[in-house]
């Protein structure tokens, strides 16, 4: 019985929340000098609040139990990683926990997450779709539709040629598509005409197409089997001709080429004449009407004056041409006619007046 009447007593002074050691050090800390608190009341303050099974200890596990709910809590809204507690040992001999990442949880993650993200995809799909439509609609329209068909032809460049030959050797129509036409394909037709030496083909939206068109153009006619063949400076062969044409001059050579339309005159004959006619200036050569090239005597321009003149060899022929027009400016205030200008020795050029 007296030891239910202590118990008894106990919790009264437990419920109370003080004791007599308790009121002990209040009363003792209220007198001047009174000392530490004795270390039996330190020890009656922890086992009193820290009693195992009491009622402060449910509370202190309820506060800690509540802040680790709260903190799951959070972390389940934000639906990020959930934190598992790793043990550490501090000095003191007490247990810390540390964050520990790992792997999200898909039970954990919230459904409203997934939802959005099944929205971003869809949206995805929606714009990948009407992107690739946009596509093919600008292709039908580019390839099929009736707003790119060619309806203008332009030529450019072409003073020997008429423009509609050149469309229909391009092999285009006017109901071609532009985009479809083929500009390697028109390059190559055009080329297969020996008077075209460069085409360029140009497209201009949304319907003109512009061919530009380098001609050759022929500095000889070439007298063989009583044909006349157009050669140009490098010494392609452009027609043939049964009469001679007027304005170019007429080349002779001895002895006679064998020529055929796209073919190339090598000969050595030929290179110095056409050395000598690019050397001649603009108003020489709208006077010359005839080149012979004979073997011994080399090289004799003939002009529509009625003179001659004699260049012999092709060395020093830019000199000998430039010695033959200075003596023709300074030889026309006196003579009215000449037959001949011998510059084949340009240190001592020769003047017979007719």
């Amino acid at each position: 019985m007296k030891s239910r009447r202590c118990q008894g007593s106990a919790r009264s002074r437990f419920a109370g929340k003080e004791d007599s050691s308790l009121r002990a050090y209040r009363s003792s800390s209220r007198k001047p000098g009174s000392g530490a608190i004795p270390a039996t009341v330190r020890v009656e303050r922890k086992t009193l609040f820290i009693q195992p099974g009491s009622s402060a200890e449910k509370r202190e596990k309820a506060r800690v139990g509540g802040k680790r709910m709260a903190r799951a809590s959070s972390v389940a809204s934000r639906g990020s990683e959930t934190d598992v507690p790793a043990r550490r040992r501090e000095k003191s001999g007490r247990e810390k926990t540390a964050p520990r990442r790992s792997a999200p949880s898909p039970e954990i993650a919230p459904r409203g997450k997934r939802i959005t993200g099944r929205k971003i995809n869809g949206k995805r799909v929606t714009l990948a779709f009407l992107l690739l439509a946009s596509c093919a609609l600008l292709i039908w329209v580019y390839l099929f539709s009736e707003a790119l068909k060619i309806d203008q032809i332009e030529v450019r460049g072409n003073n020997r040629l008429e423009a509609s030959y050149i469309c229909s050797l391009a092999g285009v129509g006017k109901n071609t598509n532009l985009i479809r036409a083929d500009t390697g394909r028109i390059v190559s037709n055009l080329k297969q005409e020996p008077w075209v030496e460069e085409v360029q083909v140009s497209k201009n939206f949304p319907s003109r197409l512009v061919l530009e068109i380098k001609e050759r153009e022929p500095i000889f006619q070439v007298l063989t089997n009583h044909q006349f063949f157009l050669v140009d400076g490098s010494g392609f062969v452009i027609s043939m001709e049964s009469e001679p044409l007027a304005g170019i001059p007429q080349l002779n050579l001895i002895p006679a080429p064998e020529l055929e339309v796209t073919g190339t005159l090598q000969s050595e004959e030929f290179h110095w004449a056409a050395e000598a006619y690019r050397y001649l200036p603009q108003g020489l050569k709208s006077l010359l009407v005839g080149v012979s090239v004979v073997p011994g005597k080399g090289v004799t321009l003939f002009t529509s004056a009625g003179y001659s003149i004699i260049l012999g060899s092709n060395q020093d022929l830019e000199r000998k041409i430039e010695l033959a027009v200075l003596i023709l400016g300074e030889v026309a205030r006196k003579y009215r006619r000449l037959e001949y200008i011998d510059v084949s020795m340009p240190d001592n050029p020769v003047i017979k007046p007719h």
